[in-house]
C-alpha cells in the first residue's frame, strides 16, 4: 500500500540504509531511528502506520518498543514488524507474546519482507471501524454513586426494541462493575481472558464465549470478575472487544470508571457519544465540572457529550446545577425508588416495566438516539474540516 508511513527502528546503519532505500522505492514514507527511544519519539511525534524495530539495540530495545506501543490508546494498534537474527521458538514467541504482529529472521529477505509489510497494512485498513459499524456510546461520571450504570442498563432495556441488531455492552469496571449484577448473568469468561489471547487467533466465534446473554437482544462483556486480575486487561484486549461488539450491534454502551486510564481513553478515542452523568450534590457537581474540562482538553467537543443529571436520591440539592457545570443539561432523570429496588433485584425497570412514568425522559432520549447520533457526527465532520495544529502524543 504505497504511500503509507513506516518507522524504522534499526541500530545497524547498514541495515538501515538498505531497508529505508528499500521501503523508499516501493513508495512508502520512511522515518529512521537508530534505538527504540528514538523511535518511540518519531511515532509520539506523528503515528505512523507500521513500525519497523529491531530486537537487540541500545538503550531501549525492541521488545520494550512494542511493550510501550502496546500500552498506549493511540499507538497500541500501529502494525510492527520484529526483525532479528534470534530465531529459535523461544525468543519468536516473547516477540509475539510482547504484541509484535509478524516475525522476520535475518538475514532479511526484502521480497518476504515486502509481502509481509503489505499484508499486514490491507489488515490494519480493514480493523478500522468500516461504514454501518455499531454506534459507541460511552456513559461516565466523575465521581461514584450518581447512579451512571443504573442508567446504563436501562438504556440499553429501551433500546433493545428499536435496534435492528440489539445493544452490547462493555463494563469496564474492572472487578468492581455492576452491570452484571443489575442484569444478574455471569460472565464465565472477561477481557482479563480475552487479553491473553493472541491477536490473530480471535475469530467471531472464540469472541462469541466472551460474551453473555441477558435477553436476545442485549449482551456482555465484563472487564474482570475480580479487582487483582484488572491489570491483566491491556489497551489491544479492550480496543478488540469494541471493535467486535461494533460488529455485531447497533448500539455499543460502554461503562466507563470514573479514573482515566489508558483503557478508558482506547474507549473515549472511538465514543461516537459520551453521557457525562452527574448528581445534584455539590461534589458530584464540581467533579463533573472537572471532567467536563478534561474532555475539551481531550479536543472532545460538545456535539459528542450529553450532560445529565440524575437525581439518584431523595433529598434533591436545590442547587443551579448548569451554573455549578458551567454547561447546559442535556437530559434531568427525576428520582426514582424503583430504579434501586429493581437494580438490587437483577430486574431492570426498562426490562419489567418498560411503559413506567419513571422512564419517560430516559425513553424520549433512547427514541430519539439515533437522530442524535447522526446530528454529531455531522458536526464532528465538519469540525474535523477546520484547519488545525498537529500536537504531539504524550504518555
Amino acid at each position: 500500500m504505497a504511500g503509507e508511513h513506516i518507522v524504522i527502528a534499526e541500530d545497524d546503519e547498514g541495515s538501515r540504509l538498505l531497508l529505508s532505500a528499500f521501503l523508499e522505492q516501493g513508495g512508502y514514507e520512511v522515518r529512521v531511528a537508530s534505538n527504540g527511544l528514538q523511535a518511540l519519539q518519531l511515532v509520539r511525534e506523528r503515528l505512523p502506520n507500521m513500525v519497523i524495530t529491531d530486537v537487540n539495540m541500545p538503550e531501549m530495545n525492541g521488545l520494550e518498543l512494542i511493550r510501550r506501543l502496546r500500552s498506549h490508546h493511540k499507538m497500541a494498534r500501529i502494525p510492527v514488524i520484529m526483525l532479528s537474527a534470534l530465531t529459535a521458538p523461544p525468543q519468536v514467541l516473547a516477540g509475539y507474546a510482547e504484541g509484535a504482529d509478524d516475525y522476520v529472521g535475518k538475514p532479511v529477505d526484502l521480497t518476504v519482507l515486502g509481502a509481509k509489510i503489505s499484508a499486514l497494512l490491507t489488515r490494519s485498513a480493514g480493523d478500522r471501524a468500516p461504514e454501518g459499524a455499531g454506534k459507541v456510546v460511552l456513559v461516565q461520571h466523575a465521581k461514584g454513586g450518581v447512579g451512571a450504570t443504573t442508567l446504563l442498563v436501562n438504556l440499553a432495556c429501551l433500546l433493545e426494541p428499536l435496534s435492528v441488531t440489539g445493544v452490547g455492552i462493555l463494563d469496564l469496571k474492572m472487578g468492581f462493575g455492576d452491570v452484571s449484577r443489575m442484569l444478574g448473568v455471569h460472565n464465565r469468561l472477561t477481557l482479563a481472558d480475552l487479553a491473553l489471547q493472541p491477536v490473530e487467533t480471535v475469530d467471531d466465534a472464540l469472541f462469541s464465549k466472551f460474551v453473555t446473554e441477558f435477553t436476545t437482544g442485549i449482551h456482555v462483556v465484563s472487564g474482570t470478575e475480580r479487582p487483582e486480575h484488572a491489570e491483566l486487561v491491556n489497551v489491544p484486549a479492550v480496543q478488540m472487544a469494541i471493535s467486535r461488539l461494533q460488529e455485531r450491534y447497533q448500539y455499543v454502551l460502554i461503562d466507563a470508571p470514573a479514573a482515566y486510564d489508558e483503557r478508558a481513553m482506547a474507549a473515549l478515542d472511538v465514543a461516537d457519544l459520551v453521557c457525562v452523568v452527574t448528581a445534584s450534590t455539590n461534589l458530584s457537581l464540581q467533579s463533573t465540572a472537572d471532567l467536563l474540562k478534561l474532555l475539551r482538553r481531550l479536543d472532545i467537543n460538545r456535539a459528542r457529550q450529553v450532560l445529565i443529571l440524575n437525581h439518584n436520591r431523595p433529598d434533591v440539592s436545590e442547587l443551579n446545577a448548569a451554573e455549578v457545570l458551567g454547561e447546559r443539561l442535556d437530559l434531568k432523570v427525576a428520582y426514582t425508588p424503583a430504579f434501586l429496588t429493581s437494580g438490587d433485584e437483577a430486574k431492570p425497570l426498562a426490562a419489567t416495566e418498560p411503559d413506567s412514568e419513571a422512564l419517560e425522559m430516559l425513553g424520549e432520549f433512547a427514541a430519539g438516539l439515533a437522530d442524535r447520533l447522526a446530528r454529531s457526527a455531522s458536526r464532528a465532520s465538519r469540525q474535523q474540516a477546520l484547519p488545525r495544529t498537529g500536537l504531539p502524543l504524550k504518555d
